[in-house]
């Protein structure tokens, strides 16, 4: 099997070396590497000129991640194609385990793995990967698969029409749901990528990413419901994305107590992801006791 590797940065100079070093590390060997600078302005091109001809350099204006990705596989020449972003990096045997599921099964469109949560001052925490069989319907309010973890074959995203390009964020939760149920992938139990988490203002993210969310639940996570249970399901998912924000925030009390509210409003059974009922009753003590805010963690593990 022939990989292309298609490595995304924007402005992560003092990132993407690490991750271009890591996709040259693979046991398995990518046919290619090709790394997409969507616009930097800082010295990125000066540190990967470095690879030389080891790495396909393409610099595009800043257009954003699906811009990046839709041209990164517009550039490779080969039938699988790998994704990671600049900031995270593939542990060695990412791409050789990969390979050993999809050759086993050579209808599988698209193989993902389990991963290593890193955040500064934490030690790593480990997200397993969901089975095939139980994505559906959690895709409809949630997103288990990152891009990093990601390989697939190229025909596959381009004949759905690449990632939407119009939007910031859930650019790859809309993918995987527009390529639907009937789509054939696998999972590596082995976690084969360091997905780093970046600290920071959240504020502006988790509002993006409320829009997007209601945005795309419109366009792609209810596609084929009708009636009243489209209407169920949307206020599943946002009440899911509302939660997940309770969760980024809980650095600011005040907009994750918001969020947790706004959540249990729009979806109060408390069999419907259950650990919103236990913040509450945590919110509860924490407020009665004057306790310090808990530490923020990534949307991906609410």
């Amino acid at each position: 099997m022939k990989i292309s590797a298609i490595v995304t940065t924007y402005n992560y100079a003092r990132f993407v070396q690490r991750a271009v070093d890591s996709v040259l590390d693979q046991t398995y060997p990518v046919a290619e590497v090709i790394v997409v600078d969507d616009g930097s302005t800082d010295n990125t091109r000066e540190v990967l000129a470095v690879y030389g001809d080891r790495i396909k350099y393409v610099h595009q204006a800043n257009g954003g991640i699906s811009s990046a990705r839709n041209t990164g596989m517009r550039h490779a020449s080969h039938p699988w194609v790998a994704f990671l972003d600049a900031d995270d990096r593939w542990l060695p045997e990412k791409i050789a385990r990969q390979v050993e599921v999809a050759e086993a099964d050579p209808a599988l469109d698209l193989v993902y793995t389990s991963l290593w949560l890193h955040t500064p001052g934490s030690e790593p925490k480990l997200h397993t990967a969901l089975a095939p069989h139980l994505l559906w319907p959690r895709f409809r309010y949630i997103n288990n698969i990152t891009p990093s973890s990601v390989m697939v074959r190229r025909e596959t995203l381009l004949g759905a029409g690449g990632f939407d390009e119009t939007i910031k964020r859930c650019e790859d939760w809309e993918m995987w749901v527009r390529l639907g149920p009937g789509l054939r992938c696998a999972a590596v139990e082995e976690p084969s990528v360091a997905y780093q988490i970046a600290p920071g203002s959240l504020s502006a993210s988790v509002e993006l990413e409320v829009a997007t969310t209601e945005r795309i639940a419109e366009t792609t996570l209810l596609a084929g419901l009708t009636g009243w249970r489209r209407s169920l399901w949307r206020r599943r998912a946002m009440s899911a994305v509302l939660f997940r924000s309770s969760v980024a925030c809980r650095a600011d009390p005040a907009a994750s107590r918001r969020y947790l509210l706004h959540s249990i409003l729009r979806w109060p059974s408390p069999f419907f992801l259950p650990v919103r009922w236990r913040s509450v009753v945590w919110e509860w003590r924490r407020a009665l006791l004057g306790l310090a805010p808990r530490r923020s963690r990534t949307a991906i593990e609410p």
